[in-house]
Order: structure tokens, then C-alpha cells, then sequence
């Protein structure tokens, strides 16, 4: 018979009757960290001695993003800032807490630690010093800009890590007292 072979089904096209075993998923840590903690009952004494330290940083944060848009036209990295301080004026109206904190901290700290990556970059590429008289004035406020926005954003970084210890260590001692 010719032609019968056209008519069976390919080995390929057989579905096979094993019925496969689920398999079990193992989530992966991105980061070696805990996870954020919640904010039980006032922020510590530490942390209220710091409310003016958060204060400062969120007004230069907030004054350094506008130049940042509207002198060096950088929206997008303007606009990624304008997040981080937004998220560090809520943790402020919030009775500073730990847990908005801790998010702001790690976006300063990953935004600057960017931002310093760029300037770095700038540093080492740019064919004239970051400041210089011999151009205008414009260029050395951009470059002041350019420096300011790291400068405003890591110690955010530090200060939030200072007190989430200041957090658990309380949370610590009152749990084993």
C-alpha cells in the first residue's frame, strides 16, 4: 500500500503518557538580608534624636533633584530621585518608620551608589577639570550639581542603616528581657 506511511503519526507528534512528577521550586535570595522590618509601637529615642539629621538630607534632596531636572535636563535620573525623596517624605510624616526608613535607605543607596558611577565616569572622560575658571560659570554650577547628587543621597543610605541597628537592637532587648 503506498501512501499509508503519509498517514501515521510521526514519532515526534506522539504525546507521552508518563505523567510527570511536580517539581518543587526553591525561591532564590536576591539579597542576603532580612526582611524589612515593621514598625511596632514610637520610633526609638536614637531615631527621634535623628528626625532633624532626615529632615536636612530629604530638603537637599528634594532642592538637588529639581536643579537636577530642570539645570542638567536629567529627567529620568531626576525622576528616579524624586522617588527616593518621595519615599523618605513619607517615612518623615510617618513618625519616621523603620520600615519606610529602610526602603528609602536602600534607594539612596543603590541611586547613589550610581550616581557615583556617573560622576566618576564624568571625571575620568571629560578632556577639561570638574571645575574650572576657564569656563563659565554655568559649567561649574552643573559640575557642582553633577557632585552635590551623591553627596545628598549616600548619606541617606547611612543614616537609615544606623537606625534600622538602632531598630532591632531595641527590638532585641525587648524581646529578651
Amino acid at each position: 500500500k503506498e501512501g499509508s506511511h503519509a498517514l501515521r503519526p510521526c514519532s515526534i507528534w506522539k504525546r507521552s503518557t508518563e505523567v510527570s512528577k511536580p517539581r518543587r521550586h526553591k525561591p532564590n535570595m536576591l539579597l542576603p538580608m532580612p526582611s524589612m522590618p515593621t514598625q511596632l509601637g514610637p520610633p526609638s529615642e536614637y531615631v527621634q534624636s535623628r528626625q532633624w539629621v532626615v529632615l536636612a538630607l530629604l530638603v537637599a534632596q528634594t532642592a538637588v533633584c529639581a536643579l537636577r531636572m530642570v539645570v542638567l535636563l536629567d529627567i529620568m535620573g531626576g525622576f528616579i530621585m524624586a522617588i527616593l525623596a518621595g519615599v523618605g517624605w513619607y517615612a518623615y510624616k510617618e513618625s519616621m518608620n523603620i520600615t519606610f526608613i529602610c526602603y528609602w535607605g536602600m534607594m539612596c543607596l543603590i541611586n547613589g551608589a550610581f550616581d557615583l558611577v556617573k560622576l566618576i565616569d564624568h571625571w575620568v572622560k571629560a578632556p577639561v577639570p570638574l571645575f574650572t575658571s576657564s569656563l563659565p560659570a554655568s559649567y561649574n554650577f552643573m559640575s557642582f550639581i553633577l557632585l552635590a547628587v551623591p553627596l545628598v543621597t549616600l548619606p541617606g543610605a547611612v543614616l537609615s542603616w544606623y537606625m534600622y541597628k538602632s531598630y532591632t537592637d531595641d527590638a532585641g532587648d525587648s524581646t529578651s528581657g
